[in-house]
């Protein structure tokens, strides 16, 4: 398509087509009289065939008692009247349009149509009541007083749609109207009349509005694809409706919000909104909302693989519920506790959990909440390989999640279907499911779950090639374009390849995650650096990841700084100095020998050595001062931490090999050899032997192989991995 150069007019429809728009905007003009026919052609003319004119010229002509032949009769005077001189000639013809629109509502139906201009996405009648004062922010306690508001609602509505000032966003089944929106440029009209006295007197309305739709749409999640689509595009909106409520509101709000942001994957909003909201619950004292802000912000820690935390979380939760005497929140509650037992391990404990959980959803009727709690224990015999089990417990789950009309549920549960068929080696029945529960997760606005689908369509359809060989997005190809051209020695390639990586991910915004993604690819772009000795630039990159982990309290602060801290120490180095650098550490066949701590140590101004040497002299007199208990405990100390960094950089290499960042191929044997190397020697319980356990799990789980038993020490390293694959798909309680 092919765009008007800068500063010249958008052209519009030609005559005939411009004539047929009108035709079908106007109900008078679809008897196709002659005299229609011809308004029709004139309005096409005079409108230079814009369809926002079009569409508002049909709706004045239909409401208007003007005759065809009359209608147009000053226009162009009008139309003289309405030239500015910024104004070019499509915007003129709109202007004026609209202006006929406007100029024809009465007093009361332009006030109407100004305060419907604050909603910059699709709204319900309920909005438009509480906007017009049809009806309070405070439900009326008046019998049948609501509804008889909201139909005189949707008739003004009607009235300003027919003139199509408004446009119907979505049907009822009884083919009446159910949502509304503004054109964007329509809306900016009307906008622009709204003044600012006005403007303040809808912000309470508004703010009822957005805590009406935070409710429907939790309570629609995963059952109304529409609703889904309107919430998913105003979350920025009602994000900052929160500081608008009543403060006794505030803690409901967040829960509703935070559990729908949480279902369109936005963790790190959802996050900030329950945090707000709990400190809002405790301030009010409202057990409740704290009970269920709990379970929330449990299922977040699940997902960042903060599992300690999230026992803690539910834990709370479930005295919350049992105080409260709310038999169905605790069963809720310890289902979800449940799944960290499977988690860990420990599927004895697990299967108590959720044999306590479906007995009290038995009892209480509670089809949904069985529903869940079924896919979950599903996934416990998934675990142990037991595939007829599974199947038959997800059969039994899938039903009831159609009786309900469930559409999240169907897709959870169909997906894992077809992983069951996968696991038999039904590749066939497995793609079938696969699509069929991605169909609903894009449906209803479930990125994380449409994307982890989509990966194992694609793993199945091509199951030779590597997951990172054909990257989804630009920022995913450049970052693969970098370590290809690194692998083969080209750093010039690898170096502009990574730069364009940071530029994309620097444009994709502000949040935590943004940030976080920023800084792996800038620590990677420090690294193509200093091997093509730009030591300057590595520094300067290592000194932005260090200012992003001080910005997002990242983890790796302290060993980012380190790094940085050496980066300085080559940079401040000739390239003779660091030429004999290298000699010596070829010589000692590692560049992590003693002599290596001298090299930098020997390449320190003298004032900084000084200091350094001092300090290493009192450590050594300190030590040498230790009890031998002491200075055993010291070398524990430092021991654990050792092994800690170990587990905790093995992690680290997991995720990134499973999001495709580097080859599992080749770090699957380096884990092996570390493995090796920790258990070598070792007693079968000892701390390096455990470590080792999970390494040796690692390495399987990138091969594709059978896994060992995880030790329960490493659980939440190990959530956090199985979070990375793109094969694992959870699902939760949806409408809790």
């Amino acid at each position: 398509m092919l765009f008007p150069a800068p500063n010249e007019p958008l052209s519009g429809l030609d005559t005939k087509a411009g004539a047929e728009l009108y035709i079908f905007h106007s109900t008078k003009a679809k008897d196709k009289s002659d005299a229609h026919r011809k308004l029709a052609r004139d309005i096409a003319r005079v409108t230079e065939g814009h369809p926002l004119a079009l569409a508002l010229l049909a709706g004045e002509y239909d409401t208007s008692q003007v005759s065809a032949k009359d209608f147009l009769e000053h226009w162009e005077t009008e139309l003289a009247s309405a030239a500015r001189p910024s104004l070019m000639g499509h915007h003129r013809t709109f202007t004026l349009a609209f202006e006929r629109s406007y100029n024809h509502l009465n007093a009361d139906d332009q006030a109407r149509l100004r305060a419907l201009s604050i909603f910059p996405f699709p709204f319900y009648a309920e909005g438009a009541a509480l906007l017009w004062g049809l009806t309070s922010p405070q439900p009326s306690p008046a019998e049948g007083e609501g509804e008889r508001a909201l139909q005189q609602a949707r008739d003004l509505l009607g009235g300003l749609t027919r003139r199509n000032l408004l446009e119907i966003d979505g049907w009822f089944k009884d083919n009446t109207p159910s949502a509304y929106r503004f054109q964007p440029a329509l809306r900016q009209e009307v906008a622009h009349r709204l003044d600012d006295a006005e403007r303040e007197r809808l912000k309470p309305a508004f703010a009822a509005y957005s805590a009406w739709f935070v409710a429907l749409a939790r309570d629609s999640m995963g059952r109304e694809p529409a609703v889904a689509r309107r919430a998913q595009g105003a979350t920025r909106t009602l994000i900052e409706q929160i500081d608008a409520l009543p403060a006794e509101n505030v803690a409901r709000y967040c829960w509703l919000l935070g559990t729908v942001l949480y279902q369109f994957g936005q963790i790190t909003q959802a996050e900030q909104v329950l945090q707000r909201g709990m400190a809002a619950a405790q301030a009010q004292g409202d057990t409740v909302r704290e009970e269920r802000i709990l379970f929330a912000l449990a299922r977040n820690a699940v997902l960042r693989g903060e599992l300690d935390r999230a026992l803690a979380d539910y834990r709370r939760a479930a005295e919350l519920a049992q105080q409260e005497k709310n038999e169905g929140e605790y069963s809720v509650v310890i289902s979800e506790m449940a799944g960290i037992y499977v988690t860990r391990g420990d599927l004895n404990g697990a299967m108590q959990w959720y044999r306590q959980s479906l007995q009290i959803q038995e009892q209480l009727g509670d089809l949904q909440g069985k529903s869940a709690t079924l896919s979950m224990v599903a996934n416990l015999y998934m675990e142990n390989e037991d595939w007829d089990t599974a199947e038959g417990i997800l059969n039994q789950a899938l039903e009831i999640s159609r009786q309900m009309g469930d559409m999240s549920g169907i897709a959870f549960k169909t997906v894992k279907l077809g992983q069951v068929a996968q696991a038999r080696g039904d590749f066939e029945t497995a793609l079938a499911r696969y699509r069929e529960g991605l169909e609903n997760f894009e449906r209803l606005g479930m990125p994380r779950e449409s994307a982890q689908v989509q990966e194992m369509i694609a793993a199945l359809e091509n199951p030779n090639a590597p997951r990172a060989a054909q990257p989804s997005n630009p920022l995913q190809q450049a970052s693969a374009q970098a370590r290809a051209a690194a692998s083969q020695g080209d750093m010039d390639a690898a170096i502009q390849a990574q730069a364009q990586a940071v530029e994309m991910a620097r444009a994709r915004g502000n949040g935590r995650d943004e940030l976080v993604a920023l800084s792996v690819m800038l620590y990677n772009l420090s690294n193509y650096y200093a091997q093509a000795e730009q030591f300057d630039k590595a520094v300067d990159a290592l000194e932005q990841v260090v200012a992003l982990d001080e910005q997002t309290g990242h983890q790796d602060l302290e060993s980012d700084r380190q790094q940085l801290e050496q980066m300085r120490q080559l940079a401040a180095l000739s390239p003779e100095e660091r030429a004999a650098r290298r000699a010596r550490a070829r010589e000692t066949g590692t560049e992590n020998d003693a002599d290596a701590p001298q090299a930098q140590l020997d390449a320190l101004p003298p004032e900084q050595r000084a200091q350094l040497e001092a300090a290493a002299r009192e450590a050594q007199a300190r030590l040498a001062q230790m009890t031998p208990e002491e200075r055993a405990a010291l070398a524990d100390r430092a021991r654990r931490e050792q092994i800690q960094n170990i587990a905790d950089q093995t992690r680290d290499a997991a995720i990134r090999a499973l999001r495709g960042e580097i080859p599992r191929e080749q770090l699957a044997p380096q884990i092996e050899r570390v493995a090796a190397q920790a258990a070598e020697g070792e007693a079968p319980d000892s701390p390096w032997a455990e470590v080792a356990v999970f390494l040796r799990a690692v390495s399987a789980l990138l091969q594709g192989n059978a896994k060992p038993v995880v030790p329960s020490a490493y659980a939440g390293h190990w959530a956090a991995i199985r979070d990375a694959r793109p094969k694992e798909i959870h699902e939760g309680h949806q409408g809790h």
